[in-house]
């Protein structure tokens, strides 16, 4: 199974975000368009009197009330639903079927027909007419008998003639706008650029000072640490000498009261012994 629907947009409604987009629809019809291993062919025919849709030569659907103003860009995008399906384009065509002058008139809608609910052209990808096709072959003078005929062959290359222009300057206009876009992203980058590169010599100028400080920082340590070993070193000397004068200056008093112990102890030991030889000589008493 499957649908073509017609959709008309100003721009005011966003299609992705609608709740009911297939209500949106001007027109549709019924179309089986999986699964025929042939292409299909859509025709899309603005008249003076209406807009239609045909599909493989039958009418999809018409409208009196549509009418594409002068100079649109005819294109072609393609979007699919949560089942995917595969779009194929053989071929893109742009024909007029007569050279009746039309009035240039300000955009209005846009119009999108597609195979389901799956594509709605609101982004033209390019300009696709060909300004030549409406630029009347060349006919001798004598072909144009009358003033009226003559008026009109020159109303047509003056419209034709419009048209092209008209169709060059927007082309020209969306080329300039595309420079412009183009330039000021360039823009934007060579000052992101230059401003990384700043950035980078400031880093280079910070990585420097650094550097100088560490080198200063292990300086200071290696001098303190030359400065606290030079003073212990001068202070074991110093102890040393000292402790060595103490214990000369005290020698001799040391001597002294050894001295004065052993004689102490002597004279034990002697009124000890003279002791005992009293009383061994002593008389014995017996009982």
């Amino acid at each position: 199974g499957g649908s073509i629907r017609g959709f008309l947009n100003d721009g005011s409604t966003e299609y992705k975000s609608h709740h009911s987009v297939d209500s949106l629809a001007f027109g549709h019809c019924e179309y089986s368009y999986r699964n025929l291993g042939r292409p299909s062919r859509i025709a899309v025919r603005q008249s003076p009197d209406s807009f239609s849709v045909d599909v493989d030569g039958r009418r999809c659907f018409d409208s009196p009330k549509i009418k594409i103003p002068l100079g649109y860009y005819f294109g072609i995008s393609a979007a699919s639903a949560e089942n995917p399906d595969s779009f194929e384009v053989f071929r893109f065509v742009t024909t007029t079927d007569s050279h009746t002058p039309d009035v240039a008139g300000q955009p209005g809608e846009q119009f999108a027909a597609a195979p389901g609910n799956q594509a709605q052209a609101q982004q033209p990808i390019g300009n696709t007419q060909d300004p030549q096709r409406d630029i009347p072959e060349d006919a001798p003078a004598s072909k144009y008998t009358s003033s009226e005929a003559q008026f009109a062959d020159l109303h047509n290359r003056l419209q034709a003639m419009m048209r092209a222009f008209s169709l060059q300057t927007q082309a020209f206009q969306t080329y300039q706008q595309q420079s412009n876009s183009r330039h000021e992203t360039l823009l934007q980058r060579i000052t992101a650029i230059e401003a990384s590169a700043k950035q980078q010599e400031g880093t280079g100028k910070v990585l420097k000072d650094i550097q100088s400080d560490v080198r200063q920082t292990k300086a200071d340590l290696h001098n303190a640490l030359d400065q606290h070993v030079a003073g212990l070193k001068s202070a074991v000397r110093e102890g040393h000498s000292s402790v060595l004068g103490t214990l000369a200056n005290t020698g001799t008093g040391l001597g002294k009261l050894i001295f004065v112990v052993l004689g102490s102890q002597a004279l034990l030991v002697g009124a000890f012994v003279l002791y005992k030889r009293r009383k061994a000589n002593g008389p014995k008493k017996y009982l």
